[in-house]
């Protein structure tokens, strides 16, 4: 039993990894584009939705925390990369009041990507329930 155990941890963690890449990578690319274009734009936002579903089809263990970490730390981590230098030269870092201010405004994307989560561990639960009567069935 412990080495299930290790397994879905080994899982979860490489689940939660590749959604805190993806997000970063994604919100890089958002930032670096010069001039806005919907198109881009629009793709963007249907990859990190997709991440987010990947991370609740995949997850087995606190699928709506990996979901919900993984999108907070991914945007803090473009945030004080790519925003902060532009608005404070010279320095990765927001000022305390200034921080707790772009916290507050992740609040909603967090929890959208809740909703996210929340609904590719539902489609795995629902295709595994249409799946197993088929199991059974096999001779």
């Amino acid at each position: 039993m412990e080495g299930n155990a290790l397994r879905d941890l080994r899982r979860n963690v490489l689940v939660f990894l590749s959604g805190l890449i993806a997000t970063v990578a994604i919100g890089h690319v958002f930032f670096e584009m010069e001039k806005p274009n919907p198109p881009l734009g629009l793709l963007l936002a249907f990859l990190l939705c997709v991440t987010f579903l990947g991370i609740g089809y995949f997850a087995t263990r606190l699928v709506l925390a990996q979901s919900a970490f993984a999108f907070f730390v991914g945007s803090m981590i473009v945030t004080m990369v790519d925003y902060a230098p532009a608005i404070y030269p010279d320095t990765h870092h927001f000022p305390l009041p200034a921080l707790l201010k772009v916290m507050r405004g992740q609040l909603v994307a967090v929890a959208i990507a809740c909703v996210l989560g929340y609904a590719g561990a539902w489609i795995r639960r629902r295709s595994n329930k249409r799946l197993e009567p088929n199991r059974n069935a096999s001779p």
